[in-house]
């Protein structure tokens, strides 16, 4: 195993096949990004000041192995949570994931691009999306190269994918629901692409950059032009 660290480059979690996030654990595999988003400390903190009650419906968009929307739900005992993605590999460990926590009751897998398939509106939605630039993804280390470019690369800017979840969030998003995501080093693209978009960047104890949120209180569809 420390050969293979060593030699190959492959990130830890993979040859554990385990990894902890928010302070939860989850199953990890190949095929599958490596959970390590900085929401997991909003998530902690149950994302005060943000939101001023527990949300009832949270969308874990791009949800990957579904670490961010389980996470959530197990803050949360009494919200509805909705993991959706477009990945097959991603969508079967997010379901081994929900079984993990003995949350099937709660946590719904569903296949979908991003608001496609998703029914109603929401408390809170939460993401995590491919937002790697093209001259970033040239440059990442090693390590990532044995994750699947579906769930980091953003096209030309990063924003491919965010473009669209900010576009799409007002009509999904229940009065003074809020939008929380992760755009890391694609943050000055975003702000070029969305001037009047009313974003609050969040500062982080643990660390980490280009965490987002959006009250739609504050978005109106006039705002993203």
């Amino acid at each position: 195993m420390a050969s293979r660290r060593i030699t190959e480059r492959v990130p830890l979690p993979y040859l554990l096949g385990r990894c902890f996030f928010a302070g939860y654990s989850f199953i990890v595999r190949p095929g599958v990004i490596i959970p390590r988003s900085p929401i997991a400390e909003l998530i902690r903190n149950r994302f005060e000041p943000w939101i001023r009650r527990a949300p009832r419906r949270v969308l874990d968009l791009c949800c990957s192995g579904g670490c961010i929307g389980i996470a959530a739900a197990l803050e949360f005992p009494d919200a509805e949570v909705v993991l959706v993605d477009i990945d097959d590999n991603a969508l079967d460990l997010a379901r081994e994931n929900v079984a993990l926590h003995e949350l099937e009751q709660r946590v719904q897998v569903v296949r979908g691009d991003l608001y496609r398939n998703v029914d109603g509106r929401f408390d809170l939605i939460l993401t995590n999306p491919p937002y790697v630039d093209a001259a970033d993804l040239r440059s990442m280390p090693a390590e990532h190269r044995h994750e699947p470019a579906l769930a980091l690369d953003g096209g030309a800017d990063g924003l491919a994918i965010v473009g669209r979840i900010i576009e799409g969030a007002p009509m999904r998003l229940n009065p003074g629901g809020v939008l929380i995501g992760e755009v890391g080093g694609s943050t000055p693209a975003l702000s070029r692409l969305f001037p009047k978009a009313p974003f609050i960047w969040v500062e982080l104890e643990w660390g980490g950059e280009g965490e987002l949120e959006v009250a739609s209180l504050l978005w109106t569809a006039e705002s993203a032009k």
